[in-house]
């Protein structure tokens, strides 16, 4: 599964450094995600929802540097 997901983003972003970087920040938000408590309230919702928001910045970076 991981391979395919890699895959993805490999052909997404073109550079094997940075999509592997992308495969270990989305690692990290599932961890975080699963593993942070109590996913149900407002609070912890609107901190993914942050994560979130924040690797899609961190993304278009990657990805605009990958060019």
């Amino acid at each position: 599964m991981q391979e395919g997901w890699h895959s993805l983003i490999l052909a997404e972003l073109g550079d094997e450094r940075i999509a592997r970087a992308v495969l270990l920040l989305g690692d990290g938000m599932y961890y975080n995600a699963a593993l942070g408590g109590d996913s149900a309230s407002p609070q912890r919702a609107a901190a993914i929802a942050a994560d979130r928001a924040a690797l899609e910045r961190a993304l278009q970076v990657l990805k605009a540097a990958a060019r």
